[in-house]
């Protein structure tokens, strides 16, 4: 290969893509590209870009980027190829960067999350679940935040969904430094079965569940590009 050719293939897999552009599994992962989808059915989803599988852009390309969002802190995540295995699941297990601001941080945040898949017990599930792409999103200046299981995790019935919600940021709740609250909704009705912040209410609740049940009902794409449902 000549090293005209070897510039420009270097300089192709250097591309960023933007997060609405993120289609591709293999080259920007499942979660992104699940987001991806969810941009093109219209839901609210927080705007960024990738930086592909093997990719590695100059600080150039990733402050124009940047400013393409508007220069406002991002947080910097993982998107592997193949998010979540038949026997295993890693979510929350990969290090996320939050409050970012500049290329030179984002660059820094991303080998961060990079070397994360490599620590301890994630090697394992690396070499089993395929390499892993970049995802950077606006922040999203939170009062609460949390997470939706649109079937009950612990019984699998699908006719629960389970609320997990924190104040703030939900990074502790992930990571399962924070309890938080949750609510079972089930047939349009919230009960609270744990509480410790009283974060959000039996109305808001049922909002998210409503939520979490649109996005779990939406058209899916073709098998060829079917994404995983791992958040």
């Amino acid at each position: 290969m000549s090293q005209e050719l070897l510039s420009q293939t270097e300089s192709s897999m250097a591309v960023l893509v933007p997060l609405d552009g993120a289609t591709d599994p293999t080259r920007c992962g499942q979660k992104a590209a699940a987001l991806a989808e969810l941009l093109g059915q219209g839901f609210d989803v927080p705007s960024g870009f990738m930086i592909p599988v093997g990719a590695q852009p100059s600080s150039s390309e990733i402050e124009a980027a940047l400013a393409r969002l508007g220069d406002r802190p991002v947080a910097v995540r993982s998107s592997g190829v193949a998010e979540d295995l038949p026997d295993a699941s890693h979510a929350g297990q990969y290090d996320t960067v939050l409050d970012v601001r500049g290329p030179k941080a984002v660059s820094a945040a991303a080998s961060r999350v990079l070397r994360s898949a490599w620590s301890g017990q994630n090697a394992g599930y690396v070499q089993r679940s395929g390499p892993m792409a970049v995802l950077v999103q606006t922040m999203v200046d939170a009062n609460v935040a949390g997470v939706a299981f649109s079937a009950n995790p612990l019984t699998g019935d699908r006719s629960e969904v389970v609320v997990n919600a924190t104040r703030g940021l939900a990074d502790a709740l992930v990571a399962g430094m924070s309890d938080g609250d949750e609510w079972s909704v089930r047939n349009g009705e919230a009960h609270r079965t744990s509480h410790s912040e009283s974060a959000i209410d039996a109305q808001l609740a049922v909002r998210v569940a409503t939520l979490a049940r649109r996005v779990e009902s939406r058209p899916r794409w073709s098998p060829g590009h079917r994404v995983g449902r791992g958040g």
